[in-house]
């Protein structure tokens, strides 16, 4: 079984674009509280929670198997999620040939599932992990989310 979960990155680039041009709006004077009153500590905080201030910055992406199949693709942060199938190349939306480390091409079934959004779901998960203690097979307990 040998499956590779690609995450595009241009939703990621979009939002630092998004916040390297906002916050030289706010840092010019060009975006002032005056003219966004109810949104500006808003977009100020959700700034600095982007640019990693006071917190992590890195999206976490959840996938989701049973018996080896991908079920489903959970983020904490909007993505595209790509996913190359390498034990049954006619099972997908698309067949592909990959180019490989040693040279050689093989094919490949490729999917486009949808990313689900669930920041909280994500966040319970990481939480979970980080703080639980591993049983003596190294496995943990999690209720479903």
């Amino acid at each position: 079984m040998h499956y590779l979960a690609i995450v595009n990155t241009t939703t990621l680039q979009h939002y630092h674009a998004l916040h390297d041009h906002l916050s030289d709006m706010i840092e010019d004077g060009r975006l002032r509280k005056a003219d966004f009153p109810d949104d500006y500590d808003f977009l100020v905080e959700s700034l600095a929670q982007l640019s990693g201030e006071g917190s992590e910055c890195n999206p976490c992406v959840l996938i989701l198997c049973k018996g080896g199949l991908v079920q489903n693709v959970v983020s904490d942060v909007p993505l595209k999620v790509s996913i190359l199938d390498y034990d049954d190349p006619t099972d997908g939306d698309t067949i592909i040939d990959v180019s490989q480390t040693d040279g050689t091409i093989e094919s490949a079934a490729l999917s486009n599932p949808q990313c689900e959004f669930a920041p909280d779901r994500v966040n319970k998960v990481v939480e979970f992990f980080r703080n639980s203690e591993r049983t003596r097979t190294g496995r943990a307990r999690l209720a479903a989310t």
